[in-house]
């Protein structure tokens, strides 16, 4: 959810930034809407989508660019640790103030909430189950950047990736006795990584210039259709007769919408990457500010929304959903001012740090040297 793709893993990327906001509004309108007695919503894909953005902003690693881990880590963890902790202290201290006990409070310290069950993932904050497959895969990446190869290895690893999350869907389907088994899999980067592999090479096609703008349309259209495909399955999955139960062709296909967005979110980047910079060049720093309060307002949405909840009965949907809004982006702008900015500069300070002593102990070039 919170990549980069320069050398301190800060995005520079306009559309970027707007697309990461873009999908940080999908995910409040997910929960908002049903909160508030509107329907269920697509928009819970736009978790996938940050999934698809990280492994489009990291790909350089996994193609040839040079990695050193211990910075990495740092300038990783002090962009999503240190705002992450406040977030949860605030969901513990609104827990306390609704007379709600604070368990299982070590186990999200740890980011070790999902290795459980479902109650303990979502004791606090539903949407605190994608950090630790986020964080996961920075723990792996700087492993898969030193195997051997580039444009083969991202597709092997991505088909290895792609038929462990498909077993996985298989399994929920087919052995729903081990639901729990399935179900800490799918929080965990066994699920997740085809998702970010997405993202890798969709990357690498723009790298190459996206090709004609005959296969970019290609591309893009086609990115549209799937997506309108998941959209479709996620509205079936939606309708009474999927509770009471379904072909198991069906449940297994309805079990890859969120892969499937996935895979249509790649699509579109790829083929229409160029369109949105055009449009996140138009709207100027407002597309910065919406890559950089997409965390804090991802992080903050479900606390909003708790509390207006008492409001359903005397306010209207749209109201509510325009005060909940408002509230996410001041609260947001917030902690991006007082915690998560300040904690950015201080994690690239000491990076770089660690990396000017690793270039002086370590010869520049080598097998890993950073590619044009």
């Amino acid at each position: 959810m919170t990549a980069g793709s320069s050398a301190h893993e800060t995005s520079t990327d306009p559309a970027i930034e707007l697309v990461r906001g873009g999908a940080a509004a999908m995910v409040v309108a997910a929960h908002a809407l049903p909160a508030f007695g509107g329907g269920a919503s697509f928009g819970y894909t736009g978790v996938d989508l940050f999934f698809v953005l990280s492994g489009f902003v990291f790909a350089p690693y996994l193609y040839g660019k040079a990695l050193q881990a211990p910075a990495f880590f740092v300038r990783r963890g002090f962009r999503l640790y240190p705002l992450y902790l406040v977030a949860l202290m605030g969901y513990v201290a609104l827990h306390r103030v609704h007379g709600q006990p604070a368990d299982h409070l070590w186990q999200h310290l740890l980011l070790l909430h999902t290795w459980q069950d479902a109650v303990i993932g979502a004791h606090y904050n539903p949407a605190f189950w994608s950090l630790p497959p986020e964080i996961e895969f920075y723990l792996l990446l700087p492993l898969l950047a030193r195997l051997p190869g580039t444009d083969r290895k991202v597709l092997a690893l991505m088909l290895a990736a792609l038929l462990l999350r498909l077993g996985i869907v298989a399994g929920k389907v087919l052995l729903p006795a081990q639901a729990g088994l399935w179900l800490v899999l799918s929080a965990h980067v066994p699920s997740v990584m085809v998702e970010f592999l997405f993202g890798a090479l969709a990357w690498r096609a723009v790298q190459g210039g996206g090709g004609s703008a005959g296969r970019r349309v290609l591309l893009s259209v086609a990115g549209l259709a799937l997506l309108a495909g998941a959209a479709g399955l996620f509205q079936l999955s939606q309708r009474p007769a999927a509770a009471s139960g379904v072909p198991q062709a069906l449940a297994l296909a309805m079990g890859c919408t969120d892969l499937l967005a996935a895979a249509a979110y790649a699509l579109i980047l790829a083929g229409a990457i160029g369109l949105l910079r055009g449009l996140a060049l138009r709207l100027g720093t407002m597309a910065f500010v919406a890559g950089n309060l997409s965390f804090g307002v991802y992080l903050v949405h479900n606390g909003v929304i708790m509390v207006l909840q008492g409001q359903r009965a005397t306010h209207s949907l749209a109201w509510l959903l325009a005060v909940c809004v408002g509230a996410c982006l001041v609260l947001a702008a917030g902690l991006h001012w007082a915690v998560e900015a300040p904690m950015r500069r201080w994690g690239r300070r000491l990076a770089s740090g660690l990396e000017r002593r690793h270039r002086q102990g370590v010869p520049a070039a080598g097998p890993h040297a950073a590619v044009g």
